[in-house]
């Protein structure tokens, strides 16, 4: 009796916790619309409190053991030095939030932000068809008007799109049961509606990510040597820090050069990653950075869009390599587990960090909670189904 109160009570806590996971995203995303009125939503006392809250539930959810607890311990200390050095908290709270969905099955935070994303899209396009919020926007470089649902930049509609897009296709994945015609039918009429609403958004750091969502979704489905999955799953790692790496070189500014017709193409945001680089330099903790994304007569555009680049000078170079070899071992453990559906979220987002700051927002990128993969890796049986589920 003691133990079935303890499993219920259980349960409770990680709906909570799922719950405000989800108001959470949807509440910030919310807070880039662009409100005819003027109305300002306060994301940021969300975006702080939130780990917190997430963290202390988590707490009474299930025990710790000494040696994790000291491990986890060590990694808030680096964060709390990151911040006094950075004067930004993204690190910590994406840390607490790492933590707090530890144990959580995997499919079960994919579905937390397939949900919430389309939500809030829908929620969007409506307060946009009734005149709550704008559908056009300024673009910050290039003065042109854009098209969006009713958020601020285009850029945040196809981020959305990207992610409904690929949560759907890495659940069903996972999914090996066979669906009626019908539904398979509806699956793919609603991904043509959305690949449709990507293209007119015009975000091209969400078209790739997309492009390398089907990619991966189905070499899964053809490839029947796994092994191969993974190699060009760390390729298309590689080739994102890679391709980070010489944004950082003078090349980008090099006449003639590949980088220098990107940057043309992504309207000189590539060549800022070499413009912070040599102002700021890199730090061991990291430092504090002024970021400006208004382009005007008196003010510059100012801003790091590549997500590699910003941890590096903002967040330093020791919590750089610490998220990298996070990745690398989460993909590892996926492939491990022949867990081969995270694949789609893991490399799609990588690289759609090359493009966009998003890797470091919990609020976005779900794949940062995919450590639920460490802990299924170490049950197996009876363990795995107390944990996990059947």
């Amino acid at each position: 009796m003691k133990i079935k109160r303890e499993q219920n009570w259980q349960i409770i806590l990680l709906n909570i916790r799922h719950i405000i996971l989800g108001v959470t995203i949807c509440f910030v995303l919310l807070g880039n619309a662009q409100f005819i009125s003027n109305l300002t939503l306060n994301t940021q006392i969300v975006i702080r409190i939130v780990p917190i809250i997430l963290f202390l539930i988590s707490l009474f959810e299930k025990s710790i053991s000494v040696r994790e607890a000291l491990n986890w311990f060590i990694i808030i200390i680096i964060a709390l030095i990151i911040y006094y050095f950075s004067r930004d908290g993204m690190p910590l709270y994406l840390i607490l939030v790492v933590f707090s969905f530890r144990h959580d099955e995997l499919i079960g935070v994919i579905k937390i932000y397939l949900i919430s994303n389309i939500l809030i899209f829908i929620i969007a396009f409506i307060l946009g068809k009734i005149g709550i919020l704008a559908t056009t926007t300024t673009d910050t470089i290039s003065g042109i008007l854009k098209d969006t649902v009713g958020f601020r930049n285009p850029n945040t509609d196809g981020m959305i799109i990207f992610t409904i897009i690929t949560t759907m296709l890495s659940i069903k994945s996972r999914i090996v049961k066979k669906n009626n015609i019908y539904k398979i039918l509806l699956f793919w009429v609603l991904q043509l509606f959305l690949i449709y609403l990507l293209v007119k958004s015009g975000a091209r750091g969400a078209e790739v990510g997309v492009i390398l969502s089907y990619f991966i979704y189905w070499l899964n489905l053809v490839l029947n040597n796994k092994k191969l999955l993974g190699y060009i799953s760390y390729i298309i790692i590689a080739v994102s820090l890679i391709f980070s790496y010489v944004s950082i070189t003078s090349s980008v500014y090099t006449t003639g050069s590949l980088f220098y017709k990107l940057n043309g193409i992504f309207s000189g945001r590539i060549g800022l990653n070499y413009l912070f680089l040599n102002y700021y330099g890199v730090k061991v903790f990291g430092q504090s950075i002024h970021y400006s994304t208004i382009s005007s007569s008196t003010q510059v555009y100012w801003y790091l869009d590549n997500s590699f680049i910003k941890i590096l000078i903002n967040y330093g170079f020791l919590f750089f390599v610490l998220f990298i070899s996070y990745y690398i071992c989460i993909i590892f453990l996926a492939l491990k587990k022949k867990e081969y559906y995270l694949l789609i979220p893991l490399v799609s987002f990588f690289a759609y960090g090359v493009v966009e700051q998003a890797l470091m927002l919990y609020y976005v990128n779900l794949t940062a909670l995919f450590l639920g993969v460490l802990y299924q890796a170490e049950k197996t049986g009876k363990e795995k189904e107390k944990y996990f589920g059947k």
